[in-house]
């Protein structure tokens, strides 16, 4: 007997699709092969992308009972689905096999990882990896020249609107200049493209176990923080996927007027916005307006509750943010100007609210108080997007 719904057609099936969660939609498609077409049809994934909640992805750092041993370097990746107004999450398990990987960024609903199967600082195996956390699918690019080193190194996902693909960009020190490296996704080399750049400090905020820098997607280009010593300021490296070139662009006037080591300061998206961050004892959040503009940045957010180190994350529809503190993750009802600590019956970190000191971080190989979560937990929208298709389109 056939399903009556399977013979709707498929705008029909698509307007149901649309209103559903992306868990319920994960599930949708293993019920048969019609509707995982339908949930894979390319406009159907542009739009589902476009309507479907922002998730917050965290990195679970194992640690184990024996020193040296593999469960050191585990990773369990997991996302976090916030339910409107309430102060609850739901917490997804995902792929537990993240062995030593590091979460890099999130570009059109694809995730980017820095993989490094040995426990040295420059192991011979490492590589990067895109995935798909909805799909399934993962790809691993091709591999890294580990003769490199990688201190400091910055790398990172992205999309150029102009050719319709996705490419991975990599910039590494080369004496006193930048080496660096951009592959198609889907392509089996990485091109050498010239970097004309200046000699700059990295920004303190990275992860020293790894060495990889804190970067961000939007506008088509990927951002990250430099420290220009000679001008006492924070600014922008930026890269653009479309022309492929670098270029530095000025940050949100408190950046521009000087920067002092006692703040905190990252970068993070907004409606898809470029934004900016700085927290000490209390947080501001910039937003460039207009991007490309300097003098359209703007302060759109406040916050005066002396809760430690307060790092913005997500903007959820109603106007609420959630914001992680030194004791966990909180809901900050901007109206009301009031705080929740978020908590799940399902947290698999935790019976009680989601501590991320004690739950995530402590305890961890390489671990160092000084060092903050960047890059542990950052945004993700979720999509149907195929990386089969990607490598079948490029061939």
């Amino acid at each position: 007997m056939s399903c009556y719904i399977s013979n709707l057609p498929n705008n029909i099936l698509e307007e149901i699709f649309w209103k559903l969660p992306i868990t319920t939609l994960i599930q949708c498609r293993f019920v048969c092969k019609s509707w995982k077409l339908v949930l894979g049809n390319p406009n159907f994934t542009k739009l589902q992308q476009q309507l479907t909640d922002t998730v917050l992805f965290v990195q679970e750092i194992c640690k184990s009972n024996r020193h040296g041993s593999r469960e050191e370097y585990k990773r369990n990746i997991h996302w976090l689905e916030f339910e409107g107004k309430s102060a609850n999450c739901n917490i997804v398990p995902n792929s537990s096999d993240s062995f030593r990987s590091r979460l890099i960024n999130s570009c059109n609903g694809l995730v980017c990882l820095l993989v490094l199967p040995s426990r040295h600082i420059f192991p011979r195996s490492a590589f990067m990896s895109i995935a798909n956390p909805v799909t399934g699918e993962s790809m691993q690019l091709p591999p890294l020249n580990t003769g490199r080193c990688l201190y400091s190194y910055i790398c990172g996902l992205g999309f150029s609107p102009k050719t319709n693909q996705f490419k991975a960009v990599r910039i590494f020190p080369d004496g006193l200049d930048f080496q660096a490296e951009v592959c198609t996704i889907g392509s089996s080399y990485w091109r050498s493209i010239e970097v004309a750049l200046p000699r700059y400090d990295y920004f303190t905020e990275e992860n020293r176990e790894l060495r990889v820098k804190s970067v961000v997607f939007a506008n088509g280009s990927l951002h990250w923080l430099i420290k220009r010593v000679e001008l006492r300021s924070v600014e922008f490296c930026v890269f653009d996927f479309d022309t492929e070139q670098f270029r530095q662009m000025a940050g949100p006037p408190p950046l521009q007027e000087g920067f002092e080591n006692r703040y905190r300061v990252g970068t993070c998206t907004y409606k898809d916005t470029l934004c900016v961050w700085k927290s000490r004892n209390f947080l501001e959040v910039w937003q460039m307006k207009e991007y490309g503009v300097p003098e359209s940045w703007t302060i759109i957010l406040v916050i005066k509750e002396r809760l430690h180190s307060l790092e913005p994350f997500v903007s959820l529809k109603n106007g609420d943010i959630v914001v992680l503190g030194w004791l966990g993750l909180y809901l900050y009802d901007t109206e009301k100007e009031t705080f929740t600590m978020l908590d799940s019956p399902e947290n698999p970190f935790e019976n009680e609210p989601i501590r991320i000191k004690t739950s995530i971080v402590e305890g961890a190989i390489g671990y160092d108080p000084a060092i903050e979560y960047e890059n542990r937990w950052f945004v993700h929208k979720p999509s149907f997007v195929s990386l089969k298709d990607m490598v079948s389109q490029d061939n």
